[in-house]
């Protein structure tokens, strides 16, 4: 795989662009489409057929969107970051789940770099 094509969700855009600010030292980062609405990205998300989905919760909301979003696109990596950006969980159709509470930059990056092989430039 060449890069990431990622689908930002939701998420501010200070916080999207950090995230792939970071991950563009380590491979080549293709945001294709930024949906400020969930509803904005419904039905478009298999024609855009990103490998990387970064969501923005709400307050109080729990990662559940992101399992549905893997059974829309099974071969995706959905990325989901509390409302304050604090904390991630890192989803995988290979129905792995990881938390990371209160993580840093650097643990965003292998979170999600370390996932399918070949997801360097």
């Amino acid at each position: 795989m060449a890069g990431l094509r990622v689908v930002a969700v939701t998420m501010s855009p200070l916080l999207r662009d950090v995230v792939t600010a970071l991950l563009t030292d380590h491979v080549t980062v293709d945001v294709v489409a930024a949906f400020d609405t969930r509803a904005e990205g419904e039905g478009r998300l298999e024609d855009i057929d990103p490998n990387l989905i970064l969501i923005g919760l709400q307050p109080g909301e729990s990662d559940e969107i992101a399992a549905s979003l893997l059974t829309r696109l099974p071969s995706a990596k959905v990325v989901a970051f509390s409302h304050d950006g604090r904390d991630v969980c890192v989803h995988e159709m290979r129905r792995h789940r990881q938390l990371l509470p209160g993580v840093s930059p650097q643990a965003v990056v292998e979170a999600i770099l370390g996932g399918p092989a070949g997801w360097t430039n």
